[in-house]
């Protein structure tokens, strides 16, 4: 049997934000006391956690993988995924003695990135309601002179236009996994306008591989993001999921994937390896072929 790899892709819900290990913070102190240098040094070191509590490793030995490569990002977005996921095809293993099957778990529509300076950077709303003179999303008063702009110039097309933008991005992705040979699977962080673009626009047989959870309590589809908060499952300080709540969006991935022979079962019981694709990676800095 060929080994098993999976790729996940996606903002900090794939990443593993929210996974932190609290009794690893400086000096016994909480969260809300530390400062913001000392927040970032701590941050830095629950990467690892992170990658450990995400639901692609949960799913990755659900599965019986044996590779799993996580490049979800925190605050990225979806075009900022697909560029990480490209950039960083030169550092992954050679995958080509394996059974590959990524799942994209798209995120927000109304973030955009650009390169800067070598790496993909995302702009948009995020962080919206850390700036005390904006009130929720009170998007036309961002704090960001660019993003304001981008915002006038769209008018009220602005997350019609966004959704394209992420319907764009998946019709892309989709023809590279073609393309490469991997299964592919895709969800999304249930964002309403982009999820309405995806089932008007895309293909059945496309829509087929659009994951998504009939809820019979609430009788409508939801993303398996929405089982990670459970109200059995903690939420971190910074109101991600915490590895049980990741815990139970895998249980989700797995239940639908299983239910449909959607993708190949691997037998690795041990000896899992995971690879973090989800820090910056500047192809100006490396200077390798890109294809």
């Amino acid at each position: 049997m060929k080994k098993k790899a999976l790729i996940t892709m996606g903002c900090s819900f794939t990443e593993g934000v929210g996974c932190y290990d609290y009794s690893q913070l400086p000096d016994n102190k909480t969260v809300e006391e530390l400062n913001s240098a000392e927040f970032s040094k701590y941050y830095g070191t629950q990467l690892d956690n992170f990658l450990e509590g995400s639901w692609g490793t949960h799913l990755q030995k659900l599965m019986g993988y044996d590779l799993h490569i996580n490049c979800g990002i925190g605050g990225s977005s979806n075009s900022h995924q697909l560029k990480n996921f490209m950039d960083t095809m030169a550092n992954w293993p050679d995958l080509t003695e394996y059974d590959v099957l990524v799942i994209w778990q798209m995120t927000y529509s109304h973030r955009f990135s650009f390169y800067e300076k070598g790496v993909p950077t995302t702009f948009g709303f995020n962080g919206v309601r850390t700036h005390d003179k904006l009130d929720g999303e009170d998007i036309p008063g961002h704090y960001n002179n660019f993003v304001k702009s981008f915002i006038h110039r769209q008018a009220d097309m602005l997350f019609e236009n966004m959704a394209l933008e992420s319907l764009f991005h998946l019709r892309c992705f989709i023809e590279i996994c073609k393309s490469k040979g991997y299964s592919f699977l895709f969800s999304t962080v249930g964002d309403d306008e982009s999820d309405e673009y995806i089932n008007k626009y895309l293909s059945d047989s496309h829509i087929d591989k659009f994951i998504q959870i009939y809820d019979l309590e609430l009788k409508m589809r939801k993303p398996p993001l929405h089982y990670a908060f459970s109200k059995n499952n903690k939420v971190a300080h910074c109101g991600h999921p915490m590895s049980d709540g990741y815990k139970s969006m895998a249980n989700k991935y797995f239940e639908w994937i299983s239910s449909r022979n959607a993708a190949k079962r691997g037998d690795t019981k041990d000896n899992f390896v995971q690879i973090p694709m989800n820090r910056d990676y500047n192809i100006l800095v490396e200077e390798k072929k890109l294809i």
